[in-house]
């Protein structure tokens, strides 16, 4: 109950709740410097640092994270073969991925597709995470997995050249 009010929070948030916010508060008669300060924290940040809107993707992800183990061990539990349990996975991962380059392709402008995007970042979170819990059932090779992901991260994040850099 209480993950399904977290994640009734974040979509809250996610579906445009910042601005309804922001707009009550402004309604309220609440001095212009709150109103302001609110607005400020309702705006990403260009690169650096984090306002309260930051956290809300990351959130998302953490809810699915959590819900995933879930799923997919009630389904192994059912005596769902691994096998059709990873082909769903992958579909639903597909789908993740396709409906996020949708959104870039029917704009008909080819060099404005981009494959790394929020839908993809989900898409691949979901096929990692559900595959891990699917097949590694140590928590200590799950622990490796982790630190492993986050080294690989990190170093791809801080030393893999990009445009500018």
């Amino acid at each position: 109950m209480s993950l399904d009010a977290l994640r009734g929070f974040d979509m809250f948030w996610i579906i445009g709740g910042a601005g309804m916010l922001v707009a009550l508060v402004d309604l309220l008669g609440f001095p212009k410097s709150w109103v302001d300060g609110l607005a400020l924290q309702m705006e990403h940040v260009t690169w650096d640092g984090f306002h309260f809107l930051d956290l809300i993707f990351p959130l998302f992800i953490f809810i699915s994270g959590v819900t995933v183990p879930y799923s997919v061990l009630s389904d192994k539990a059912k005596g769902v073969p691994v096998s059709k349990l990873q082909i769903r996975i992958i579909k639903r991962t597909f789908i993740l991925v396709l409906i996020g380059l949708s959104f870039s392709l029917f704009k008909f402008q080819w060099d404005a597709i981009r494959l790394y995007q929020v839908l993809w970042l989900i898409g691949m979170s979901y096929l990692i995470g559900a595959s891990i819990n699917l097949h590694v059932e140590s928590w200590k090779y799950r622990l490796l997995i982790f630190f492993g992901v986050l080294i690989i991260y990190n170093l791809v994040i801080f030393y893999l050249p990009y445009p500018g850099k």
